[in-house]
């Protein structure tokens, strides 16, 4: 039997049966030239009447939140931003800074980091006493599928993980510790 190479056109799969959109389906965002968000034009309206949280918002759950979900929203992104270089997405972040990064990667790595620690936190932190609250507050919000969580941790702490990353000195191995914590050899 004789294997295809993947670019030969000549032979046909079932994979070729099927009849493929020839474009993407916009499902959020309509495309310019007037952009909109879920229905709502971005210069005209969403720009000039709303702040960043309820694009946020509107952008993950489809509606425009009320005033009393808007405050709610926006304080638990302002609980949940603060992340500091020892947590993993600014560790990262600042160890691709010392690396000599270039800062797309610098931004890249801490948002790969920060996916997963949404990921992580949204999966096993519901529990934890200081996280909980934010949680609740979301709720309240309609905010509760796991999907907007995760992308509500994401984008409430990823200006922090930039900053953090792009204040670090570019190659600056002298001011990284390596010996965190000390670490001590013991023959067995």
């Amino acid at each position: 039997m004789r294997s295809r190479a993947p670019w030969d056109r000549e032979q046909r799969t079932p994979f070729d049966e099927h009849a493929w959109p020839a474009k993407l389906t916009a499902r959020v965002v309509s495309p310019e030239p007037d952009p909109r968000i879920h229905g709502y034009a971005v210069r005209s309206d969403l720009a000039r009447h709303y702040r960043f949280s309820d694009v946020v918002f509107l952008s993950l759950t489809g509606e425009l939140p009320t005033e009393e979900q808007s405050s709610t929203f926006e304080q638990a992104l302002i609980l949940l931003a603060p992340i500091s270089v020892a947590e993993a997405p600014s560790h990262a972040a600042s160890l691709a800074r010392v690396c000599d990064a270039s800062h797309s990667a610098v931004l890249g790595t801490g948002a790969i980091a920060l996916a997963e620690q949404a990921r992580f936190m949204v999966r096993n932190g519901r529990d934890d006493e200081t996280l909980s609250p934010i949680f609740a507050m979301l709720a309240e919000c309609g905010i509760e599928r796991d999907e907007q969580l995760e992308a509500v941790w994401l984008v409430a702490r990823i200006a922090v993980v930039a900053a953090e990353g792009l204040a670090t000195p570019p190659a600056s191995f002298r001011d990284y510790p390596l010996n965190l914590p000390a670490v001590r050899y013991e023959e067995p």
